[in-house]
This record gives C-alpha cells, sequence and structure tokens, in this order.
C-alpha cells in the first residue's frame, strides 16, 4: 500500500468520524427522539351550572325580593334568615360598627383644625350682628320716644334683636361641638371601619342572617317567599349560572396526556371569540372542562369545539 493511499483512506475515517458527530449534533438539537407536539381536537356538549341555594339556619325568609327570571350578580345578597319571632340579632360586630361608623362622622364633621376656627369664627360673627341688632334697638326705642319712628319700626327691631340672639346661641353650640369632638385620626377610623365591615359582613354569613349569590346568573325559581318559616338546609332559591359552564366529552379510551388542570381553548358557532377552559376531571368514560368565562348568549347543550396541545 502506498503511502499516498493509506493517507486517504485516514483522511477518509476523520471526514467520516466528524461527519457523523455533525448529525448526531443537528439531530439533538432539532430534538430528535422526541415525540413532536401535537393539537388535540374534541367536541363537546354545555352543561350550565345550577345550584339549590339553601337556608343556612332554621327560622323565616327575609328581605327575599327576587323573582324567576330575575338577574343577579355573584355576592348579590339574595336573603336573610330571621329568628322565629322576625328579629335579627345583629350580632357584635353589627354594633362595633355601628360605633365605629358613628366616630367616624363625629371626626369628620368637627375634629379638623380648620372646622374648629371656622365654628369660632361665626362665633364671632354672630356677636358682631347681635351687637349691631343692640345698639339698632336702643336707637329705636329712644326715637319711637320722642316719636321720631313708628311702633311697627321699634316691633321689627325688637324681633332682629331676638333673631340675633338666637343665631349667637347655634354658633356657640356648634364650636361647642366642634370642640369636644374626639381628637381622632379620620384616615385611621376609616380603616377601623373597612376591617368591621369585613367582620361584620363574615359575621352575618356564619349566623346566617345574610346569604349572598354564588355566582353571576339567572333566579331559576323561588321555592318559598318572603316571611315564609324555614328549615336549615331548606331549599329557598334555585339558580342558574350565566358566566360558568361545564362541557362534558363522552369517549370510550381515555387520553392520559389530557390531564386534570391542563387549559384549553374553547369555541363554539356563533361566538366571534374563544373563550378559555380548564380541564376539571379525566375518567375512563369522560372528560370534564370547567370554564368561568363563558359567554352569556351560550344555551345548555351547546355544541362547543375543544382544542390544546399535549
Amino acid at each position: 500500500m502506498t503511502l499516498s493511499t493509506l493517507l486517504f483512506r485516514t483522511h477518509k475515517r476523520i471526514y467520516l468520524g466528524v461527519l457523523a458527530l455533525f448529525l448526531l449534533f443537528a439531530c439533538l438539537t432539532a430534538g430528535c427522539g422526541k415525540p413532536a407536539k401535537q393539537t388535540v381536537r374534541l367536541t363537546g356538549k354545555v352543561q350550565l351550572v345550577r345550584t339549590e341555594v339553601k337556608a343556612p339556619a332554621a327560622g323565616k325568609v327575609q328581605g327575599l325580593i327576587v323573582e324567576k327570571g330575575e338577574r343577579i350578580r355573584k355576592g348579590e345578597p339574595l336573603f336573610g334568615i330571621a329568628s322565629a319571632d322576625g328579629k335579627t340579632d345583629p350580632g357584635p360586630k353589627a354594633k362595633e360598627l355601628a360605633k365605629a361608623q358613628a366616630e367616624l362622622h363625629r371626626a369628620q364633621s368637627g375634629n379638623s383644625a380648620a372646622d374648629r376656627a371656622a365654628a369660632a369664627a361665626a362665633v364671632q360673627s354672630a356677636l358682631a350682628s347681635l351687637q349691631a341688632a343692640n345698639n339698632n334697638y336702643q336707637k329705636m326705642s329712644r326715637l319711637y320716644g320722642i316719636g321720631g319712628v313708628s311702633k311697627r319700626q321699634l316691633d321689627m327691631a325688637a324681633q332682629n334683636q331676638a333673631a340675633a340672639q338666637n343665631n349667637l346661641a347655634a354658633a356657640q353650640a356648634r364650636l361647642a361641638q366642634a370642640q369636644s369632638a374626639p381628637k381622632q385620626d379620620p384616615a385611621a377610623l376609616q380603616e377601623k371601619v373597612a376591617k368591621l365591615k369585613e367582620a361584620y359582613e363574615a359575621e352575618a354569613e356564619r349566623s346566617g342572617n345574610e346569604v349572598k349569590a354564588p355566582f353571576t346568573g339567572l333566579i331559576d325559581a323561588a321555592a318559598l317567599k318572603n316571611g315564609t318559616a324555614v328549615q336549615a338546609g331548606q331549599t329557598v332559591l334555585t339558580l342558574t349560572a350565566t358566566t360558568e359552564c361545564y362541557i362534558r366529552i363522552p369517549h370510550s379510551s381515555k387520553d392520559t396526556r389530557l390531564e386534570a388542570g391542563r387549559t384549553v381553548t374553547l369555541s363554539a358557532p356563533g361566538l366571534q371569540k374563544p373563550f378559555i377552559g380548564i380541564i376539571k376531571e379525566n375518567t375512563d368514560k369522560e372528560l370534564v372542562i370547567f370554564s368561568d368565562q363563558k359567554p352569556e348568549d351560550l344555551p345548555d347543550g351547546a355544541t362547543v369545539d375543544i382544542e390544546t396541545t399535549v
């Protein structure tokens, strides 16, 4: 074997080795060996969310003014439960809230230096007006004594004097109220009122005094009327959600890639924009998707297309 042949074969082996390494690198960077992502498309049916709103305690239905077909918003008060005698104990938080609101009102109406200064200025103005009225009455009295003015003019001066006295008394009362008002920070009181309001609402819900709408929707039916006696757990209203729904897709073989918590894109004929859902459950019989973004014009039983990439 000649030297040139040996060198040619050596160079050929090196070239092929480098080429193999390059192809391996290209394959790895291109994702060779990994399954390509796939778009899964399915079709399901809308199932509206319906719920029965039950009485949390025994008593009488109070404040129920909604009717069948009426629209309600999430968090909107629906009704309250009063005791059997028709009275509702406001609870300690309600009393604390009322007290804090009164303190805030007093602080805002007469606690600032500007309020006290304005009340003091009003007193000085009332004093000046009374002094002028007194002087005028004395003048009218002297003139009347010598026949210089009529009795009617003297009576008008007396009336002006009495009005000035009443005005001074009112201004002095306002000043006393402003000076005796609690020197509390309105901002701190506002924060206190906000916290007590949250506590009161939580207390009212626990005690059954107030029941709120769990979602935005429509009143399907009112099982009871206002003032009706009710037992704990008894249905008062039936609601249908207008912004929430389930989409159910029956299947014979479970796709394990569609795990719970996965986000999917939902669309339906007639809708201008798609909306979002989340896989809630994937059983051997069906795939269940929940959406809290359902368009309100999407009816029960409507066909919905589902798309996701796995």
